[in-house]
């Protein structure tokens, strides 16, 4: 068994690559390259507690590793790819204590091949808070089995601290596993134990309730009310892409095997089982972001080996209850099935690598290495793309600007940040800064974020400023630079 797990986790670690290799770096990774480039340790500091929306761990991470690697894309990208494939491990780990070995390979398997991990495999803070949470829901899994020893539930209470304070999403699953622990038919003593090593995580958040309640006081801007309907499309959406198969009619092809083996499993009476109750808490984490209205399937990622461990159960679950039903058929064709079905998905989850390997994260990544010079001055609209292109001009000193934010605009400050975006006075403001810094240059480049021309919220204010500069200057040309998560259009106005 040891050697088909590192076949698996080596499969995962190849089938990443090519996303480590070609996808760099956009708006997310870059500021933390802005942040683990500050003059001093203090105000790498300030800029972390002051500019990002998530606790520290993975920032101090990266901040040492960068001591120690560099900031090139591959430094600042290596330990996320690390922590994900080393997830690939840990949810083998954690389907073998819950149910059997060979479920947690095959939910191993579902995760060395999923599209979403992948996708976010060198994403953020994400890959780690997935590392953590995974090994988390291990150690729980085997307190609720194992007799629970004093070194059991130390490490318990040190992974339940790393996770809190690795992301603040990361504290609502602490307190499932919380629920699931006092739920378990355990005697109480061994319950309670259990929920207070937990604790140790919440509790030593405290100390960074302060910094928390400030960043949720300042909040995202100009994020909308997300209705509950919409709420309920997310839910589903995010459910479907997380199934470990491409293209969609593959992933309501899985959904829907998962559907007929949990309708079997409970008219059977068979669902009392680690493994479902995983998959309830994987369930609850995806409810819980689809209801807090954040709209983005990333913030439940972390937690989908548990999901992956149910699915790799009830796979098992449904081929025995076949078998039982119909032996006869099931020597002949059963040992077929699953391997039928094993290509099938894991032909489209492939093929799905190495696409999305073929675009990368920001449109700059491809226009920045030939479409700069110094003649010209660069206008990043949106600023929040500062970073981006910042960190992809750090070896040529080039003039940018940004708008709204004018000076300095890859240093992210949320204070004030809705005030400046809502200024009936930007454009203007805008228009009079880029006339000013133009002088003695012979292009000014807007670097657009093509999503935001289309925005319905402050930022649709970059079309309105590009039909400005159009009555001042002669446009020349328009190049679209396509990206997964930043594509940009780059607007060329002659000046003289």
């Amino acid at each position: 068994m040891r050697l088909w797990v590192a076949i698996v986790v080596t499969l995962a670690a190849l089938i990443r690559l090519p996303s480590f290799i070609h996808d760099g770096i956009w708006r997310d990774e870059a500021y933390v390259y802005i942040d683990v480039t500050a003059s001093t340790f203090g105000e790498f500091l300030h800029r972390v507690t002051e500019t990002e929306w998530h606790p520290p761990l993975y920032f101090l991470l990266e901040y040492g590793w960068s001591h120690l690697a560099g900031t090139g894309v591959l430094a600042l990208t290596i330990l996320p790819y690390a922590f994900s494939v080393a997830t690939t491990g840990l949810v083998y780990l954690l389907g073998a204590a819950a149910v059997s070995r060979k479920v947690g390979l095959l939910a191993a398997s579902m995760y060395a091949l999923a599209p979403l991990p992948i996708e976010y495999s060198t994403e953020y803070v994400y890959p780690l808070t997935g590392a953590l949470a995974t090994l988390l829901a291990w150690l729980v899994t085997r307190a609720r089995r194992e007799p629970a020893s004093t070194g059991l539930l130390a490490g318990i209470a040190a992974v339940s601290t790393l996770t809190a304070f690795s992301h603040y999403v990361a504290l609502v699953f602490i307190v499932l596993l919380g629920i699931w622990s006092i739920l378990a038919r355990a005697n109480i003593r061994k319950s309670l134990t259990l929920v207070c090593a937990l604790a140790a995580g919440p509790l030593t958040f405290l100390l960074w309730l302060p910094v928390f309640l400030t960043q949720r006081r300042i909040g995202v801007p100009f994020q909308f009310p997300i209705v509950p309907l919409l709420k309920a499309w997310f839910f589903v959406k995010w459910l479907l892409e997380f199934m470990p198969a491409r293209p969609f009619q593959a992933e309501c092809a899985f959904l829907l095997l998962l559907i007929v083996a949990a309708i079997m499993i409970v008219r059977r009476k068979v669902w009392r089982s680690d493994a479902a109750a995983l998959g309830a808490t994987f369930a609850a984490m995806l409810f819980f972001t689809a209801a807090a209205g954040l709209p983005y399937a990333r913030y439940a990622i972390p937690y989908c080996g548990l999901l992956y461990v149910a699915a790799a159960w009830a796979a098992f679950a449904l081929f025995d209850l076949f078998e039982r039903e119909d032996a006869a058929a099931w020597q002949r064709w059963g040992k077929f099935v699953p391997v039928v079905l094993a290509v099938a998905f894991a032909a489209g989850d492939v093929a799905f690598a190495f696409e999305n390997a073929s675009t990368p994260k920001s449109g700059i990544s491809t226009f920045a290495p030939g479409g700069l010079n110094r003649a010209t001055l660069y206008v990043i609209a949106p600023d929040y793309m500062a970073a981006t292109f910042a960190f992809y001009t750090r070896e040529r000193p080039l003039t940018y600007r940004g708008f709204v934010r004018v000076e300095d605009p890859q240093i992210f400050r949320v204070e004030g940040y809705e005030r400046d975006w809502t200024d009936p006075h930007a454009i203007e403001a805008a228009i009079d800064a880029i006339e000013r810094e133009s002088r003695g240059f012979k292009y000014v480049d807007v670097v657009a974020d093509e999503q935001a021309l289309t925005a319905r919220n402050p930022y649709r204010q970059t079309r309105l400023l590009l039909r400005r500069l159009g009555t001042r200057y002669r446009l020349l040309s328009k190049t679209s630079y396509p990206g997964r998560f930043e594509p940009i259009a780059v607007y060329r106005f002659m000046i003289q």
